[in-house]
């Protein structure tokens, strides 16, 4: 399974992508310590950089365990702000809990009905490698509309995307690929019904 998937344009959103559904089945792209290093590596870059150092095996399980609480919480952050504008209370304490880990961090809250990001400078934590993420998915709500992130429209895919298109109309997270495949697949049942 490929690490380097096309980016959605979000560090968030390229983490909610590690599980992904195919054929059916949730694969999950990050699934062991050393994957997940390596796509933190990949993705993230300097801040990874403790990553950089073999982890002992109780720091990869946690690193892990970590990864896909934060993982989730990104999920339910996103498919609520996206859904109704607001923020879920449980996603938005996940998100703040990972960007308190880094040295120099916004916490997200939510002032006058609007999600706003407040900063703080404090010591770095162990989580820090993760940090990025969270501060990408805070970012995101505070920065895009609600109706611009959306879910792609392939029964096959699922991955979020921000729609930054004109019109607003965007439906896939890659036309090159959910798209073709959509409406390639739209276009072999028109003609074996026809």
């Amino acid at each position: 399974m490929k690490l380097d998937a096309p980016p959605l344009g979000n560090l968030a959103l390229d983490f909610l992508h590690t599980l992904r559904r195919s054929r059916g089945e949730l694969l999950d792209v990050v699934r062991t310590p050393d994957l997940l290093a390596a796509w933190l590596v990949t993705h993230v870059g300097e801040a990874a950089s403790p990553l950089l150092r073999p982890l002992t095996p109780p720091e990869g399980r946690l690193l892990l365990e970590e990864a896909r609480r934060l993982r989730r919480d990104v999920g339910i952050l996103v498919a609520t702000y996206a859904h109704s504008g607001s923020l879920d209370e449980g996603g938005a304490y996940g998100v703040n809990r990972f960007l308190a880990a880094c040295p120099r961090s916004p916490r997200l809250v939510t002032e006058g009905g609007r999600p706003v990001l407040v900063e703080r400078i404090h010591p770095a934590g162990g989580l820090a490698a993760l940090g990025p993420i969270a501060d990408a998915a805070a970012r995101l709500v505070c920065t895009f509309a609600p109706v611009r992130i959306r879910e792609c429209a392939s029964d096959r895919c699922g991955a979020w995307f921000v729609d930054t298109s004109k019109g607003g109309r965007r439906r896939w997270c890659s036309m090159a690929g959910c798209g073709n495949r959509t409406k390639a697949s739209a276009h072999r049942s028109r003609r074996r019904a026809g």
